[in-house]
């Protein structure tokens, strides 16, 4: 049967009793309407004569039929638009969930929910996974904390236990074993969930896999541990044999000096100060490498007591005299106001630092002047070594502070050293409050300063009234 038949049956036996142009006026609305609804809708307006008999003539009954279906048109059609808006809303949050489990599945990252009333449990995919687990029903509270090690599982239950009496959130970390036996890592986070009146309702949080990390870091404690034992060993190693070989040196030293005081010819006493040099330099790398090794066992001998500053520098100034007045090099101390005469340090660490850094200084000084000075720094004490040497190049500045820094390019140069002196003079000077540092340019000279700390109760008398010069001409 067509459309036109069929609301032709109907308003028939719809509109009994009313006039052949009401029934076309009708008519003429459900077919205007084109859907079936408008039936249901001229029922209603047909209620409505029923039960107020207003004459109303029948054109007017076909226009309100029409404005009903017509609403209800345009109703079903917002209808309509928010069921297709619901739709692709539902589809891009089935997106983003997809993309959250992915990402959770990659970062080993779950999350989870507890209810605090029902004690009902939430789990993600990544959560099971994270517990060795294929994604199914959650697991009971009680089942879920049976998976955390015997050992974590009461610091665990505490934990939940005090976040829902408090509301206060945590972050811990424990272990957990797997169906599969497995023990894994895991940092657990929670933020409670609380109710209107601030009951605590809920528990959300996180669960994080860190046992990749947990297993890195325990192979780097493991390197750390050998490489301490094998620098301790190296440390006794060193000591020991700098030891051993200390005695025989000290006696080579002794009658080399012995027979230079004896009647030799010209080529004999060259040979002996050649040997007695090269015995001293020796006793210097023996000394450097005890040091180097007391060093890094973290045990360095570092003793204070009365030192005269004045004294000191001469000293210092006289080991470093002969080769000096052999080169014709000018050897001068001097001593700024405000120094006190005597100061509390390790005499012997301040005479080996500046030792070297005279005897460097000689060393790479052909012609002009080396200055040995003390001076008052702001709250501390300043010794300079000032050349008029060969300078130093920009690139190797900072590098002449470290170990085997020697440019072996010409290993037949006397003037390379072992490559200890140095950076053995930093570490020392750092030993005792202060630093070692350099300003040179390249061709001009270069001064190194060593700064040392100047407390009260370094200082054992009262700074000098006048300013101390001494110069000593080699």
């Amino acid at each position: 049967m067509d459309t036109a038949a069929l609301i032709d049956d109907h308003t028939n036996g719809l509109f009994t009793g009313v006039s052949d142009t009401g029934r076309d006026n009708a008519k003429l609305a459900i077919f205007c309407s084109g859907t079936a609804f408008v039936l249901a809708m001229a029922e209603t307006v047909t209620s409505i004569f029923d039960r107020f008999p207003v004459p109303l003539s029948l054109p007017i009954f076909g226009m309100m039929t029409v404005a009903i279906g017509s609403r209800e048109i345009a109703a079903r059609s917002r209808l309509s638009q928010q069921t297709r808006h619901n739709a692709s809303s539902r589809r891009e949050l089935e997106a983003k969930n997809r993309w959250f489990s992915v990402t959770e599945a990659h970062a080993r990252v779950g999350h989870w929910r507890l209810d605090l009333t029902t004690n009902e449990v939430f789990w993600s995919d990544a959560t099971f996974a994270i517990h060795g687990l294929k994604p199914s029903h959650p697991p009971s509270l009680n089942d879920a904390i049976n998976f955390y090690h015997k050992d974590d599982r009461s610091y665990v239950v505490q934990t939940i236990e005090r976040a829902r009496e408090t509301g206060q959130p945590y972050n811990f970390r424990a272990r957990i074993i797997t169906p599969g036996g497995e023990t894994r890592h895991v940092e657990a986070a929670a933020s409670v969930e609380c109710t209107s009146d601030g009951t605590p309702a809920a528990l959300f949080g996180v669960v994080k896999d860190r046992t990749g990390e947990e297993a890195m870091q325990a192979d780097l404690r493991q390197a750390r541990d050998q490489a301490n034992a094998l620098a301790s060993a190296k440390g006794q190693f060193l000591s020991r044999m700098s030891h051993e070989i200390r005695t025989p040196m000290n006696g080579l030293l002794g009658f080399a000096e012995l027979l230079e005081l004896s009647q030799l010819s010209a080529e004999q006493r060259r040979h002996t100060e050649l040997i007695i040099g090269s015995a001293k330099s020796l006793q210097l790398l023996l000394n450097d490498i005890l040091d180097l090794s007391k060093i890094e066992a973290g045990k360095p001998d570092i003793r204070y007591g009365e030192t005269d500053v004045s004294a000191a520098l001469q000293s210092v100034i006289a080991t470093s005299a002969k080769l000096a007045q052999h080169k014709g090099i000018k050897l001068v101390t001097d001593i700024g106001p405000g120094v006190p005469p005597k100061i509390n340090v390790d005499a012997a660490r301040l005479r080996q630092i500046l030792c070297n850094l005279v005897s460097n200084s000689v060393r790479f000084t052909d012609t002009g002047i080396v200055s040995l000075a003390a001076s008052k720094d702001g709250d501390g004490l300043s010794f300079s070594v000032t050349d008029t040497g060969a300078g130093i190049e920009p690139h190797r500045r900072d590098s002449i502070f470290t170990f085997s820094n020697q440019d072996q390019s010409n290993p037949t140069d006397l003037k390379n050293g072992t490559g200890l002196g140095l950076a053995m003079s930093r570490q020392l000077a750092r030993l005792m409050g202060g630093d070692l540092t350099v300003r040179s340019e390249f061709g001009q000279g270069s001064i190194f300063t060593l700064t040392l700390p100047d407390h009260a109760d370094h200082v054992l008398a009262s700074t000098a009234s006048d300013s101390q010069d001494v110069a000593h001409k080699a």
